[in-house]
């Protein structure tokens, strides 16, 4: 299946993303080569994936099911009858043991997706909540909306995003691809309650889905709607809020942001950062310097709306971070 890539033309640097202007004013038309691993767990594969316009394309073939969700370029995909352009509006499925054939429609044009490969037993799950949901079949090409189009560059490209958040926004991606609907919230569960605790318990770890869930006995589907269903949102969440509320505690007298953003389970200090400032809207500096005798915070300025208002550090949050 397609590589993924990022733009090589003078002037971008290799890891900016495809759209990005040059240094002389001209749109990137293409990508470089590029197939590398983002993600690798034993019920998911994530690749970031791109075919320069040069590279000799034809025959394809996968043996597993996989999701491409192109985010560069355009390509014509042919399965038997069926032949469709491709592009960044849209998610096709690669059916596995098929023969298919891929060409490049627009003289210098590559293109680039990410590249999901869920294990039989991943894919056959979402299979099912697919047909409660009302579903059937996943088509070979599915419309990608907005939203999925940003929750692909922010798997690829958000130096913020953590294994938790991947692994939920991956399920959510092969949810649209699959065509699954929400169910409506159960009532409270126990699981939910034991998740919360693993997550309270070790806040500061850099915990998996398939951690959490495997601790559980559940699967990592499972674990992610019935969670998402009651609690509003998704663990990755749940787990920024507690960490930035220990933050908030701590930071008065904190001595090295640093030293606590590691404490906190974050990267780095650009890392907590950078999280801390899109949900409150101040650095973690500043909100330091105001309990300790520097200027005092408009929160309503800070958070963007009335203070009143308790969903707007939430709905603020860069997605997805940690």
């Amino acid at each position: 299946m397609h590589s993924v890539s990022r733009l090589t033309q003078a002037g971008v640097p290799a890891r900016w993303p495809p759209g990005t202007i040059s240094a002389f004013g001209d749109p990137v038309r293409d990508v470089a080569w590029r197939r590398e691993t983002v993600h690798d767990s034993p019920s998911l594969l994530i690749e970031d994936s791109a075919l320069p316009f040069a590279q000799a394309l034809g025959r394809d073939y996968a043996p597993n099911d996989q999701f491409a969700f192109p985010y560069f370029g355009v390509f014509r995909w042919r399965v038997g009858s069926f032949e469709r352009l491709i592009d960044a509006n849209a998610i096709l499925r690669i059916r596995g043991g098929e023969e298919a054939f891929e060409t490049h429609p627009v003289q210098g044009v590559g293109h680039a997706s990410a590249i999901l490969t869920p294990s039989p037993a991943l894919l056959d799950e979402v299979r099912a909540l697919s047909r409660r949901a009302g579903g059937d079949v996943a088509p070979i090409v599915t419309s990608m909306d907005d939203r999925t189009r940003l929750m692909v560059h922010d798997i690829l490209f958000n130096p913020i995003s953590t294994i938790l958040g991947r692994d939920e926004a991956s399920i959510d991606l092969l949810a649209v691809a699959m065509g699954t609907g929400s169910a409506a919230p159960p009532r409270p569960s126990p699981l939910v309650e034991k998740a919360k605790e693993i997550l309270h318990d070790r806040f500061a770890e850099p915990l998996s889905l398939e951690q959490i869930a495997r601790d559980l006995g559940v699967t990592p589907v499972y674990l992610t709607q019935i969670f998402r269903r009651q609690e509003g949102l998704p663990l990755y969440r749940y787990q920024t809020r507690l960490r930035l509320s220990r933050a908030l505690l701590l930071l008065p007298d904190c001595a090295s942001i640093t030293e606590l953003a590691l404490d906190l389970g974050y990267s780095s200090h650009a890392h907590f950062t950078a999280t801390f400032s899109t949900v409150f809207g101040i650095t973690p500096r500043a909100f330091r310097a105001s309990r300790n005798g520097g200027r005092p915070i408009d929160w309503t300025v800070a958070l963007g709306g009335s203070p009143q208002d308790s969903r707007n550090g939430s709905d603020r949050e860069a997605w997805p971070n940690a």
